[in-house]
């Protein structure tokens, strides 16, 4: 609330005279009026006023009504009679802003006439203002609507005329009014325990306005309490803003209006206001303003009296503040505001009730933004402004979290804190030791707000030694993550765009104290790193030498944390600060390019495969071919021959030397363009583009300016021609963001042609992940990633994380670019415009103002939310309690078909979800899930086709709302959640995980006899060459005693040909799988393939956690880990078990991986499975040529070795019964028990006449239940129970003895008529 330099103009009485004085900085009493003398001081105050308000009171008493035209009566020049005076002159006087108060009857006319009046106004002023030549009138019309009146009664009506009440009731409810209301209630006789009579002392109540200690300041106190709580609750927020929170002078009267207006209508007049206010004389809360005065009086005698007893301070505001906390503890925050929300704003004058006014306040704003705006609303802001003075320590806690609510509302509150020096109070609570560090992160949050693009801000912070006191509590030990996240990005704001505090920060060696962040467990603290690492580096006004090391160092530091860090906010913010060293040498980065393409139009390798002996040559080799004619480009001096009839001129560029820092940035950037997740790619893309557009924009610019050109025939060469053309000089320098080209020029994401041209200029391949888990399984993804925008940002959620808090929540931001200009520093006159932004820092505001609401289901056992997952998780213990029975179950078959779909394509992998009834089938391209149940196809996911073929799948969290982890063949990794009632799933994040292998060339086998229809079949199903499982040189072996009468040797699966047994394949065998396995007890996730290592990422801080170094040249082919399975006897196994393309089987112990616990080279052809029973003591291998060994881990000793009928193409091992099932390529499943024991084989659908089953693709046992799940190469999806059939449920619990022989001579009749249907020649 203002206050304002208001001009009062009284006709009025002396007595209340002074009581304008006392409300008015500036007043004129005249009790003798003329016409002219009223004119004379309405304009010179008007003239003095400028745009304040001025008032105008007007007590008619003893003078006649005012007219049927609205005029009011004066006196003439000689005081011998009383002459009208029109509104229509005293508004053309007065102007606007005014204020008018009528004490006088049939004041209700006066004030309608005001408004034809005012009307009339703005018709002439429209009439008679000339427009100049532009259109634009040069005068500023008046507005009269702006106007205040209050009048004592409606039209037609007279003022109260008791011998009991002054004359002039209107105006001493308007200047008196606690006197009034006194000897109002008084003469109402309504008094309880007040005396009769203590009329007479009414006006020797002791004590000042301005004093709360006493009586009549208390009173006030809570009178002003009252009268605003009354308007706040039955106004219109916008009236009430206007009327009682414009300035002092008018809230007092529209308050004290309200009093009149009980009164006046106790006298049958209705008092009227201009804009008009509603009746508040029955509102509830003016029986506890009687019973404070009903107190109030009571005291008053003895007070008087010669004792002179003290007064004992009314109750009033102790009772509000409890009543406030009761709705606090007991009420629902879809409930109004309370009350009570205007009379706690008025006790933080108190300092005996501020501490608890402050706490309750603080649990309003918790509530969330529509609190803090209510509280805004109500005028919290000068008060709040005002505590900033105050020293006491105890109220450091409430003010920083106050002001924090009210930062993340109001954010333009800064320039206020500014001119307050409220700064200062905030960085010394982020540097007093004895603050908590949750207060501290409120300080910093504060801080980063001050000095958010305001440059008198950043400028007062810098003085204000914030810098130094950032970085020293950037590692303190007590300091929580929100701390350091704050800090760092109070920091990137402290520089953005302000070159002397980036200075400064070179002078403190900022980036070096920032780079341990960049390792922070909390990818927020590692997101908020960045950006103040991005905003450190940006251009400056002035650059120098040491400023381009510096970012250099910066650039490469960044660039090295993007294959190691998992979240994608983290790899975005990486981008945006890489972009502004792109900006800063874009000449250099154009070499790097132009050298890339020279390097390919040659036919060579690209950058980052190029040796570096050859490299080093190759300034000598571009030289060669003398004698071009044609343009050139010349690097480092060097002149590139190319094509003649390009008409390329030469340029001069930067020397790039193999491995330097730009090459290297580059290798990062094209790589990001290819990063699974689809936002950091498209942030990458727009770099890379933006970097081709130069080329374009140069080449068209200097193809224009050339004077002259020679034409020639054209060269014989046939190398690709470079289509760019570069400067002339050296000296001349690169377009600037003004010259770059839009949309149009360039596009915003890169093509598949420039995706494909870029693909082989590196082979590094970053690693993006996502999000940590924390807690026994549960997923909680909370981030933002960038969006598109041109213009205003959107805020869409791109960076998540996965947490381990119970329930999951997503903040996916899509991560595109924003085009348009960003607002710079006024000092950063080159500044440039940005080539990509992010919204994390919108993002964190986002979350910091919102409390972290959205988990408070967690703690509320009513919510809806809170018994699902009750529900849920008593469901999966009962599940885990019925399962651990199948440990001692005896299955003895397992065939009967409980589900039979058929696919759009082969599928490739196959999961089950261990607690409900889904199944997941993934094809190359997409994958589905199913109830397998019903039947029911739930939803069907799309796969990104640049981002390679699926390999594997895995549940994540399967107890709460699991998420589908998806792996491809080239590393990439993305996890989904899963949507119902036929949704797509949504995309929750994707990073490339493992670095695999690059492949190798393609050769076709050689041709081979067919030796089976089944080798034809299979062969027929089997999709594009580089995933056909080639067949080599095949042999007869003898009859093994586990009754498989044959053995195909397959080739291996791995990078070396010659690594497994068979010899003879001719070709190269296509690029292994990833694999992919999640432990929810340690939540991590391992991946292996044809890769080096296995890579374990730790989901908890969403970074690589560590590299097992594998010591095999071989692929892996098989993973399993510890823990994986949802019931497991003794707690999760730390082992980890590794089959490879080789034969070899290797172990390690996660928590020692330095060294293989054993290493086992028994198999000959590539290991499909190793799978350990840590219950049983038993691990069970098996390979392609479907050789079974099952071992003793005790020893280390193989106990059974068992010959299925290969060539296999996938084995899996029940984790809780003793079955492993083996999936054949010649349409045969295999069912054999942990003993070697064939139990049964499945090779036709079921039904009458059922037709064969296709190829084996995959299969998998179900983790929980005893159901196998096969997909076949023929689009096919089975799964498989041990129910019995009808007939033979009491034959196989209780056989008789002869039908014991019976059956036994049926199995083995059952087996060589198979074995003879094997050997059968075709």
């Amino acid at each position: 609330m203002e206050e304002r330099n208001i001009t009062v103009i009284q006709i009025t009485s002396p007595a209340r005279n002074r009581k304008y004085f006392a409300l008015a900085m500036n007043s004129s009493i005249l009790m003798r009026l003329t016409k002219a003398v009223v004119k004379k001081l309405c304009c010179s105050l008007r003239r003095n006023a400028k745009d304040e308000r001025v008032l105008f009171h007007y007590n008619g008493h003893g003078v006649p009504k005012p007219t049927s035209q609205g005029e009011i009566w004066v006196f003439n020049r000689a005081y011998t009679q009383y002459i009208p005076l029109s509104m229509y002159d005293l508004q053309t006087w007065m102007g606007a802003p005014s204020l008018y108060v009528y004490d006088c009857s049939n004041a209700g006319v006066i004030i309608e006439k005001f408004k034809h009046f005012a009307e009339q106004h703005e018709r002439e002023f429209e009439a008679n203002t000339k427009p100049e030549e532009s259109g634009v009138s040069t005068l500023p019309p008046v507005s009269y609507r702006n106007c205040l009146q209050l009048g004592a009664c409606a039209a037609g009506q007279s003022l109260p005329m008791n011998p009991e009440l002054p004359a002039d009731l209107f105006t001493a409810c308007l200047t008196t009014p606690i006197t009034m209301a006194m000897k109002w209630f008084v003469l109402r006789n309504r008094t309880r325990v007040t005396p009769v009579d203590v009329a007479d002392l009414i006006d020797k109540i002791p004590g000042q306005v301005s004093d709360r200690r006493t009586m009549l300041g208390e009173l006030n106190w809570i009178f002003t309490a009252i009268t605003d709580t009354i308007a706040w609750n039955s106004l219109s927020p916008e009236l009430f803003q206007q009327l009682f929170r414009a300035d002092l002078l008018t809230a007092s009267l529209c308050r004290n209006f309200l009093l009149a207006d009980r009164i006046m209508r106790s006298y049958n007049c209705t008092p009227v206001s201009s804009p008009a206010l509603p009746s508040l004389a029955g509102h509830p809360l003016w029986q506890a303003w009687d019973q404070t005065l009903d107190l109030a009086l009571a005291q008053l005698p003895a007070m008087l009296s010669e004792e002179a007893v003290p007064y004992e301070h009314s109750p009033f505001f102790r009772e509000q503040l409890t009543a406030f906390q009761v709705w606090l503890d007991l009420g629902s925050p879809q409930r109004p505001p309370p009350d009570q929300l205007p009379m706690v704003l008025q006790v933080l004058l108190s300092t005996l009730h501020r501490v608890r006014a402050l706490q309750i306040l603080c649990r309003f704003l918790a509530l969330g933004a529509w609190a803090v705006r209510a509280v805004l609303a109500v005028g919290i802001f000068p008060y709040m402004l005002k505590l900033l003075q105050a020293s006491a320590h105890e109220l450091r806690a409430s003010m920083v979290y106050i002001w924090a609510k009210i930062m993340a509302v109001d954010p333009s509150c800064q320039a206020d804190l500014v001119n307050a020096k409220g700064h200062k109070y905030f960085l010394a609570v982020l540097q007093d030791p004895t603050v908590d560090s949750e207060h501290r992160t409120l300080a910093a949050y504060v801080l980063a707000g001050i000095v958010d693009n305001y440059p008198l801000g950043q400028e007062a912070a810098l003085q204000g030694s914030m810098l130094s006191v950032c970085l020293e509590q950037l590692h303190a030990p007590d300091g929580a993550p929100a701390l350091r996240q704050w800090l760092a990005l109070c920091l990137g704001r402290l520089w953005r765009d302000y070159d002397a505090a980036r200075w400064s920060g070179v002078r403190d060696l900022a980036h070096e104290k920032l780079y341990p962040l960049l390792q922070d467990p909390h990818p927020e603290v590692r997101a908020a790193c960045v950006f103040a690492l991005g905003t450190y580096v940006r251009p400056a006004r002035e650059r120098s030498e040491h400023a381009n090391t510096i970012d250099q160092q910066v650039a490469v530091e960044l660039a090295a944390r993007v294959p190691l860090d998992a979240s994608p906010i983290v790899r975005a913010e990486i981008l945006a600060a890489l972009q502004w060293i792109v900006l800063t040498f874009e000449q250099h980065f154009i070499a790097v390019l132009l050298q890339d393409d020279l390097t390919k139009s040659r036919g060579r390798p690209p950058l980052g495969r190029v040796d570096p002996g050859i490299e080093a040559l190759m300034t000598g080799g571009v030289c060669g071919g003398s004698g071009a004619v044609g343009g050139g480009l010349r690097i480092g001096g060097v002149l590139a021959k190319v094509p003649s009839h390009s008409s390329i001129p030469s340029v001069t560029l930067p020397t790039i030397g193999f491995g330097s820092v730009y090459m290297k940035l580059w290798e990062t950037l094209c790589g990001l363009a290819r990063d699974p997740h689809p936002q950091v790619s498209a942030l990458a893309a727009d770099i890379v583009g933006h970097v081709r557009a130069q080329l374009d924009v140069v080449g068209e610019t200097e193809a224009r300016t050339a004077h002259s050109s020679t034409s020639l025939p054209p060269s014989p060469n046939t190398r690709g021609m470079i289509h760019v053309v570069h400067p002339q000089d050296q000296s001349r320098t690169l377009p600037h963001s003004h010259s770059r080209k839009g949309k149009s020029g360039f596009p915003n994401t890169i093509t598949e042609d420039i995706s494909m041209r870029d693909s082989t200029s590196s082979t590094m391949r970053k690693s993006s992940v996502t999000y940590p888990l924390r807690q026994p399984i549960p997923l909680s993804i909370r981030y933002p990633i960038p969006t598109q925008t041109t213009g205003d940002a959107l805020m869409t959620p791109l960076g998540l994380r996965m947490s381990m808090d119970d329930g999951d929540h997503l903040i996916f931001s899509g991560s595109h670019v924003a085009l348009s200009p960003q607002n710079c520093h006024k000092k950063s006159q080159t500044s440039k415009r940005p080539i990509v932004s992010t919204q994390f820092v919108q993002w964190a505001e986002a979350q910091f103002g919102a409390g972290g609401g959205e988990d408070d289901w967690r703690c509320d056992e009513q919510s809806r939310l809170y018994q699902q997952r009750r529900w849920r998780y008593s469901r999966n213990r009962e599940l885990r309690r019925e399962a651990r029975a199948l440990r001692q179950a005896r299955i003895t078959r397992l065939e009967t078909q409980a589900f039979n779909s058929r696919c759009v394509l082969p599928p490739t992998v196959i999961l089950f979800h261990p607690f409900d009834q889904h199944i997941v089938v993934a094809s190359k391209e997409n994958f589905g899930i199913w109830d397998w149940g019903t039947g029911a196809k739930l939803c069907v996911g799309t796969w990104r086709r640049t981002a390679g073929r699926i390999t594997a799948l895995e549940y994540v969290n399967a107890h709460e709302r699991a998420l589908l982890a998806v792996a491809s063949n080239t590393g990439a990794l993305a996890i989904y959640r899963p949507a119902g009632s036929g949704q797509e799933p949504q995309l929750v994040t994707a990073w490339r995980a493992l670095d695999v292998r690059a492949s190798v060339d393609y050769c076709p086998p050689p041709g081979q006899p067919i030796y089976s229809i089944a080798q034809l079949v299979s062969e027929q199903f089997m999709g594009a060459p580089e995933e056909r499982n080639t067949i080599g040189s095949r042999s007869r072996r003898d009859k093994s005693p586990h009754g498989s009468a044959t053995s195909i040797n397959v080739a291996s699966i791995g990078t070396n040909a010659s690594s497994g047994s068979n010899s003879n394949a001719g070709y190269s065998p296509p690029l292994p799988s990833t694999l992919l396995s999640w432990c929810g007890m340690r939540r991590t996730l391992a991946l292996a393939g044809p890769a080096p290592v296995v890579r374990i990422w730790d989901a908890n801080t969403e970074l690589k956690s560590h590299d097992i170094d594998t010591g095999c040249e071989a692929a892996a082919t098989s993973l399993w880990r510890g823990g994986s399975c949802p019931v497991e006897a003794g707690g999760p196994e730390p082992e980890l078990v590794v089959g490879f393309g080789d034969g070899s089987v290797c172990a390690w112990d996660e928590r020692v991986p330095t060294a293989p616990l054993y290493r086992l080279h028994d198999h000959h052809t590539a290991v499909l499975c190793t799978r350990t029973r840590p219950d049983l003591y038993t691990m069970v291998t098996g390979c392609v040529s479907g050789e079974i060994r099952i071992y003793d881990t005790r020893k280390r000793a193989v106990m059974e070795v068992t010959q299925a009928a290969g060539p296999l193409a996938a084995v899996d091992v029940h984790p809780l019964c003793n079955l492993f099932a083996c999936g054949s390529t010649n349409q045969c499943i295999s069912i054999y028990d942990l003993k070697g024991t064939l139990l049964n084989t499945v090779k036709f659908h079921e039904g009458f006449m059922g037709a064969r089953i296709g190829p084996v693709s995959c299969l998998t046992f179900h983790p929980l239940r005893c159901a196998l799940a096969v997909g076949a190469k023929d689009s096919t999806v089975s799964v498989y129970v041990s129910a019995t059939r009808r007939g033979e449920a009491s034959a196989l619990r209780h056989p008789r003895p002869a039908d014991a022989r019976l059956t036994l001579l049926s199995i083995v009749i059952d087996v060589k008529m198979e074995q003879l249907f094997k050997h059968k020649p075709h």
